[in-house]
């Protein structure tokens, strides 16, 4: 628990069924709770996160990416994307972070050659310290996409200083992707409940039977901006919330 200064009563931080959790002040160093901080878990798609920083560097936003059959033939069918069909890859980032599209990260991950991609994201976990990290595909699929809170904590604070469209992308309830060959547009709705409500910056949604529900999410209030990630857990919207309400008290915000 935290000791707020000033003599106040320490506010008990919740019991959670996480197997990993962690709320950190961006820009902060330590985190204010914590539990299995350290700990690897499968993150599912939180994976994409990483996805969509390695295509905004790597991907011209406005090219034309075709769908592939491995695409399309990828778990789940969010943005009913069909071989064949063409996409841009702003299209595609949106499908990936709104509606956590597996089709769209093969497709984007393809378009830059599936291995290159794949190691760009390795790369980029070093270039960010996150030595903990590992990823063996684009979407999350494989349990072996792997991280700890204390990672995902970098993550979230480059993505703050550098990349904070993909963020917002993620804190829209729904959005539409346009088929370049036919004009027909596709809505797309979110998969992440804090999405459009009052003080989210923007996070995302992880689920596989390996990994339970994972949850990042970025909260602000005030000047001030949290990361509130859980990871392993049947509650996670629910013991996000627990974390966040918490942090607001102990740290009186």
């Amino acid at each position: 628990a935290v000791h707020p200064d000033g003599g106040r009563a320490k506010v008990d931080a919740p019991a959670l069924e996480a197997k990993t959790a962690a709320v950190m002040e961006l820009g902060g160093r330590a985190p204010a709770f914590s539990k299995g901080y350290r700990n690897r878990w499968p993150i599912a798609s939180l994976t994409k996160l990483m996805t969509a920083l390695v295509a905004a560097d790597a991907l011209d936003a406005n090219g034309a990416v075709t769908i592939t059959e491995r695409a399309a033939g990828e778990f789940g069918d969010t943005g009913g994307f069909r071989a064949g069909e063409t996409f841009t890859v702003h299209d595609l980032t949106k499908a990936m972070l709104v509606g956590s599209s597996n089709d769209a990260a093969v497709a984007l991950a393809e378009s830059y050659g599936y291995e290159k991609f794949l190691n760009a994201m390795r790369e980029k976990t070093f270039a960010l310290g996150m030595f903990e990290t590992t990823f063996a595909d684009p979407s999350g699929i494989s349990v072996l996409n792997q991280s700890t809170a204390e990672d995902l904590g970098r993550l979230a604070n480059f993505i703050a200083e550098t990349h904070r469209e993909i963020f917002a992308l993620t804190a829209l309830r729904s959005t539409e992707v346009t088929e370049r060959n036919s004009g027909s547009i596709r809505a797309i709705s979110t998969t992440n409940l804090f999405a459009g409500t009052k003080g989210f910056v923007g996070g995302k949604t992880g689920y596989t039977s390996d990994a339970n529900g994972n949850l990042f999410s970025i909260f602000s209030n005030g000047q001030r901006e949290f990361l509130v990630v859980v990871l392993g857990t049947s509650d996670r919207f629910g013991e996000t919330e627990k974390l966040w309400s918490w942090i607001k008290k102990a740290e009186q915000l």
